[in-house]
């Protein structure tokens, strides 16, 4: 099972791009390849035609990077707001 049909299967979760970093990047440089091959995985059309529904928004605030869970669930435990997560 791929990243992609564990997220269709469990539902997306801040862990799941905290993993993505951990896979694209390595000491603050790129891994470009990494990068290309996720989101081959993630934009693969015939694949996964409802993908949109697997991404997760994400908001740069100077350094600091965010993963914004806007999910009912997520909106619910936190007074109807978003849940923002800090990245690394």
């Amino acid at each position: 099972m791929n990243i992609v049909e564990t997220l269709k299967e469990n539902g997306k979760s801040d862990r799941f791009v905290v993993l993505l970093c951990q896979l694209c990047i390595c000491n603050d440089v790129a891994i470009g390849s990494n990068q290309d091959y996720c989101c081959d995985m993630f934009l693969d059309e015939e694949a996964y035609p409802d993908f949109s529904d697997l991404l997760i928004k994400t908001e740069s605030v100077g350094k600091k990077h965010y993963a914004i869970l806007d999910e009912e669930v997520f909106k619910k435990d936190n007074g109807g707001k978003p849940l923002k997560v800090e990245i690394d």
